[in-house]
Parts: C-alpha cells; sequence; structure tokens
C-alpha cells in the first residue's frame, strides 16, 4: 500500500499462480494476520491530503480464497479478504477495506483467457470513504517453461464518498512477464501498464503510464521456509483537464522499492517484516514528500 490510506485499486496477480493441478477438485486457503505497522507521513492519496505526522499502527488482515477446478480447462476461483489500521494518535486516519472478487478462467491449448471481477469498499474513521468495482479480461501463456506472460484490460469505476466530484472511471492495460529460474525458486517479474481516468470534474483528469520489476528467492533458512522479496514501482501521471494552463498542467512522478522477508517459524505460522520507501514528486508543492513505511507481521495460514 503506497500510502496510509491508497486503496490499492491494481489488484494482486498472484491469482494467475494460483491455478495448479491439486488432487482434489475444490481447495481453499485461509490466512490471518496481526502486525504493528510505522508510518513516516500520513497520507490520504486519493484526496491529495498529505500530513508530515507520523503515528504507529496496529493492523489485521484474514483472507478466505477458494477455487474449483470444474473440468480439465475450467477453473473458477474467488474470495474475500479484510485489512485493518487502527492508527494510536491520529484516528482520522484510521482505515477498513473490504475486498471481495470472482474470476473464471479458461485453458486453450494455446492460450489461457479469462474474466475477474473485483468490489472493494474502504471506511476511513468510521465513516464510508470509497467504493470500487473492478472488471479485468485478461490472458495468459507459458511462453516456455519457465516463462509465463500475463496481459489484462481492466475497467474501473470508483466513487469517493466525501468529494463526489473525484467520483471517475479508468481504463488501463497491463503487461507483465514472470521468468522463473532454479526449480520455480527464483522469479523475476517485469510489468508496464497504463491507464486513464475521467472523473466528474475535469481538473482531476489523469493519464499515467508504471513501470515495475520484483524478484522473488526462495530458500531455507534454520530448517524452516523463507523467502525474500524485493519490489521496485516507477508511475508518471499527467492531469489532463482541458481548462487547465499547459505551463501550469500537473505531473507527478512517484517512485518506490520494497523489500519484504517471510520466515516459517512453526508449522503454518510465518512472521513478515517489510519495509518500503517511496519519493513522491508533483508539479504541486504541497504533493512532495518522501514516505517510509515498515511493518512487521505474525501470519497463520489455514
Amino acid at each position: 500500500m503506497k500510502a496510509t490510506c491508497y486503496v490499492p485499486i491494481l489488484f494482486s496477480l498472484s491469482a494467475a499462480f494460483y491455478c495448479v493441478a491439486q488432487e482434489s477438485a475444490f481447495t481453499y486457503e485461509a490466512q490471518a494476520k496481526l502486525g504493528v505497522l510505522n508510518n513516516s507521513t500520513l497520507v490520504v492519496a486519493e484526496l491529495d491530503q498529505v500530513s508530515n505526522q507520523q503515528d504507529v499502527a496496529l493492523t489485521m488482515n484474514a483472507k478466505l480464497a477458494g477455487q474449483w477446478r470444474a473440468t480439465s480447462a475450467l477453473t473458477l476461483q474467488g474470495g474475500y479478504s479484510f485489512a485493518r489500521k487502527d492508527f494510536q494518535a491520529f484516528d482520522r486516519y484510521d482505515l477498513d477495506l473490504h475486498q471481495l472478487y470472482v474470476d473464471a478462467q479458461y485453458d486453450f491449448a494455446w492460450l489461457s483467457v479469462g474474466v475477474r471481477h473485483d468490489l472493494a469498499k474502504a471506511i476511513l474513521q468510521d465513516e464510508a470513504f470509497l467504493s470500487l468495482n473492478q472488471t479485468s479480461i485478461y490472458t495468459a501463456k507459458y511462453l516456455t517453461t519457465t516463462t509465463y506472460l500475463r496481459s489484462a484490460l481492466i475497467y474501473k469505476d470508483k466513487k469517493i464518498d466525501s468529494m463526489a466530484s473525484r467520483d471517475a472511471t479508468n481504463r488501463g492495460v497491463d503487461l507483465n512477464l514472470f521468468q522463473f529460474f532454479a526449480g520455480g525458486n527464483t522469479m523475476l517479474a517485469f510489468g508496464l501498464s497504463g491507464e486513464q481516468e475521467e472523473a466528474l470534474d475535469q481538473q482531476f483528469n489523469y493519464s499515467s503510464n508504471s513501470l515495475n520489476s520484483s524478484v522473488l528467492h526462495k530458500f531455507e533458512l534454520f530448517g524452516q521456509a523463507s523467502q525474500v522479496q524485493l519490489d521496485w514501482r516507477y508511475r508518471h501521471s499527467t492531469y489532463t483537464d482541458s481548462a487547465s494552463n499547459t505551463a501550469t498542467q500537473r505531473k507527478d512522478i512517484q517512485q518506490s522499492i520494497e523489500l519484504q522477508w517471510q520466515q516459517a517459524i512453526w508449522r503454518k505460522m510465518s512472521v513478515v517484516a517489510k519495509v518500503e520507501y517511496s519519493d513522491n514528486q508533483s508539479s504541486l508543492p504541497q504533493l512532495n514528500y518522501a514516505q517510509t513505511i515498515s511493518l512487521i507481521e505474525l501470519q497463520m495460514t489455514f
């Protein structure tokens, strides 16, 4: 999560790798996390609100996901997750996030094709804040036994309860390449995306292009499963209000790097530690800021 109250409207691509052969036609996974988060710069990105305040939050996450292999070619998936951040000093940044998704994928001999729909509801300081409907049509293919390519067309409908002028529709495209090494224990990923958003108030219209890369490695430490992951993201946004003067047109550049380590400690219990640094530059001086978020969690998988 890039900023304290940034709703992750570009959902994880991990579902693309959830469709693996199973002994049973139906499988499920449940997960729960408890943690402590430190945020150096409290932000509500959707409202362009930046505070120089630092705070600590208690975090809680719960997730349930299921998969049904309906036929040898058709896979159906669905899941629900809940996440909460409870800040200790500035409760106006307390955030609850509900997410629900369904996914259907059909595997042809030469290509997999799927459709996915996501619903998200964010509650900020116990009041309705943001609602999101997102539909994705995607294709996926193993180019080789170790190279995986996924592309998607994405449509979003976003509503912000406290500022209806920022209600918007968004159209985007994603392309991601995954390369596996060492029997699947190491993964390199590269992605690019573009999107265009049209808001009720034209001053919030924008187009953006993004790049991302990731490296993940799984290994054993102290006789238990361990993995480390390093992510880098870059995003350039240009606001396209037709009434704006080109000389003062708003432009934003956001870069972030995140390091994550997950270590199994007992049976299905793990410790997860993350640290993320982001640098945000804008033609609007009040939106120039740096942010560091660190998090440690205890995770249980069922």
